[in-house]
């Protein structure tokens, strides 16, 4: 759960939960009827250090998000 080579935590990090991937929930009623999970994670604030070397900018702004499924699940966003 850090970044920066394991140096600084995430910030903002998301989590949601569905049980049709159309309506999620950070704390969803009935756990037992979940079926997807998702985690975003906002833009973060990334030091670069190698690139910098070849000329590279020294910070990189990084979003992520990621979706599970219980079941294999053909999600379109």
């Amino acid at each position: 759960m850090k970044w920066n080579l394991g140096t600084r935590p995430f910030e903002g990090v998301v989590v949601d939960f569905s049980t049709d991937g159309k309506t999620w929930e950070s704390d969803p009623v009935s756990p037992s009827s979940i079926m997807l999970a998702r985690v975003t994670a906002p833009q973060n604030n990334l030091e670069i250090v190698f690139f910098r070397a070849l000329g590279g900018p020294s910070n990189f702004l990084v979003p992520a998000h990621s979706i599970a499924a219980v079941q294999p699940l053909r999600i379109i966003e």
